[in-house]
């Protein structure tokens, strides 16, 4: 939005006036457009820089700044290696559920020195954990966390990956949730309505990318795909949430896709496809 000289508004009409989101068109929308967003991220210092080699030196030297200098302010790191290596093992994970045991094997550790590796890394917001909805939404949901890093960009650069890389990579599924995600997050500083962000998941295989609910317990399902053509189908996990809290709460469910118009899913006035852009387009 800043980039794009507009005031974003999207988390508050998809709770006021969701109808208006079909409103939005975006002809430059395509799959490279956004692996260049995601791939640059949302550092300004990186935006400034023209060249994938220039903004991935960036990244690098970022990711170990914070290690080597912010991390150390506040911990003595026993295993440097190997917080480095987890950091690279969070960015390859971005957008998946938390899973510390994983984590721990991949790396060779104990599963406490991973769990302590990832919290520094949320103190000094290299990562942030989506937590589960849980709330009578289902009696079986799981009440794991998803991991995301902060920033697309530096997820991208950790696991070696630039805008013309990512268009063929099927990273660019959970690269382009991490996007929105953060998208959202900075939203929330000044939305009108008040709302938590989640994410929900059974143990079923029912899940929903972001699940936004307000004090009064009104919610917005969001899922994300990084594909130019939404149907039914990718309804499935938001019919199964809007049946989970019910038709007084469930406000909209949204699918953020690659593709350039705004349109109802399936004619069902619940369910509205939009691009991406939609998040600092619509108004």
């Amino acid at each position: 939005g800043e980039t794009a000289r507009k005031r974003e508004s999207f988390v508050d009409i998809a709770f006021t006036e969701p109808a208006r989101l079909r409103g939005v068109r975006d002809a430059t929308a395509t799959r490279a457009s956004y692996a260049e967003r995601i791939a640059r991220g949302g550092f300004p210092a990186v935006g400034r820089r023209e060249t994938a080699a220039a903004r991935q030196r960036w990244f690098t030297d970022y990711a170990a700044r914070i290690i080597d200098r912010d991390l150390a302010d506040l911990v003595a790191i026993r295993q440097p290696g190997v917080f480095r290596q987890t950091v690279s093992a969070c960015a390859a994970r971005t957008a998946q559920v938390t899973n510390l045991s994983a984590l721990a094997n991949d790396l060779a550790v104990g599963r406490d020195a991973v769990r302590n590796y990832v919290e520094l890394l949320e103190r000094v917001f290299i990562v942030t954990r989506l937590p589960a909805f849980t709330r009578n939404a289902s009696a079986r949901t799981s009440r794991h966390p998803k991991l995301h890093l902060t920033d697309s960009g530096l997820a991208a650069a950790l696991v070696g990956l630039d805008a013309p890389s990512l268009v063929r990579s099927p990273e660019i599924g959970p690269l382009l949730e991490t996007f929105v995600v953060a998208e959202i997050k900075k939203q929330l500083g000044w939305q009108e309505v008040v709302v938590t962000m989640s994410h929900f998941r059974d143990r079923d295989g029912h899940e929903v990318d972001i699940v936004l609910e307000s004090p009064a317990g009104d919610v917005v399902g969001i899922e994300v795909k990084a594909a130019n053509t939404v149907g039914p189908a990718d309804t499935r996990g938001l019919r199964y949430l809007a049946d989970a809290v019910g038709a007084d709460r469930f406000r909209h469910g949204i699918v953020l896709y690659t593709g350039a118009n705004a349109f109802r899913i399936d004619d069902d006035p619940r369910f509205t496809a939009c691009p991406v852009s939609g998040l600092w387009l619509a108004k």
